[in-house]
């Protein structure tokens, strides 16, 4: 905590006479599978997801942006996102 209180004090000099207030340590959601997911919330037609990317998230923020973007304009994009489906934990339809 104080070398990241450090850093930041570092680039924000003017944060040295600040008080934290407080602090937390973030979640980092992931799957079962521990693939991301990518797309259509199944059901909605404009709804989406991009999520449970877990501590590379902030690593593949580029990629899932680029195709979560190309998605909502085009309805598809050109980089390989079939394995992050949302579908592939939706649970079946009774019927």
């Amino acid at each position: 905590r104080e070398r990241i209180l450090e850093g930041a004090r570092r680039l924000l000099p003017s944060i040295v006479e600040a008080t934290l207030v407080t602090h937390t340590a973030c979640l980092r959601p992931v799957t079962p599978d521990w693939l991301p997911i990518l797309g259509r919330v199944p059901g909605y037609r404009n709804a989406w997801l991009a999520t449970g990317a877990g501590k590379k998230g902030i690593l593949l923020a580029p990629g899932i942006g680029k195709s979560i973007a190309d998605l909502i304009a085009t309805d598809g994009t050109g980089l390989p996102i079939d394995n992050f489906a949302p579908e592939r934990f939706a649970a079946p339809v009774a019927g």
